[in-house]
């Protein structure tokens, strides 16, 4: 993912926060509740995020 700016393979709410997505629309994206993004998780919200 290119938003995974420390490479882990993840996206972290701070790495949602620089592509303006909410910590609402995080909570609802991350479905296994780990408090980050897969990218399955990522991939599925990123359709309707706001561009």
């Amino acid at each position: 993912m290119i938003h995974d700016i420390n490479k882990d393979a993840f996206l972290s709410p701070e790495e949602a926060a620089l592509i303006k997505m909410s910590n609402e629309t995080f909570e609802q994206a991350d479905t296994n509740r780990d408090s980050k993004l897969n990218k399955t998780e990522f991939l599925k919200i990123w359709e309707n995020l706001p561009r």
